[in-house]
């Protein structure tokens, strides 16, 4: 599908994507974040330990250092680094964190 003219004006826009369910990240090459969808922000944040994040790959280092190392070996300009990598996580007591 192909749209010439934006049909949804920015409210529109940002109440659409407030609602995606799934977890979207804009980083860097060295993993500095641009742009994170509110569900990625929801699911980093117990990870990082703190509520405020710069850094993608330090956040996952503990959890998938591999992805450091796939960003280092994409050559491409821009793209999917990665898709579908499943990472455990032991569970995490929200009364524990600090900002909860």
């Amino acid at each position: 599908m192909y749209i010439t003219e934006p049909d949804l004006d920015n409210n529109e826009m940002m109440a659409f994507l407030y609602r995606m369910p799934v977890a979207v990240a804009q980083v860097s090459t060295d993993g500095d974040i641009k742009m994170l969808s509110p569900r990625a922000t929801a699911l980093l944040t117990p990870l990082s330990g703190e509520s405020f994040f710069s850094n993608l790959f330090t956040v996952l280092d503990p959890v998938a250092p591999q992805i450091r190392r796939l960003s280092d070996e994409y050559t491409d300009s821009y793209g999917v680094v990665c898709d579908n990598l499943n990472v455990t996580i032991a569970a995490i007591s929200w009364a524990a964190l600090p900002w909860y």
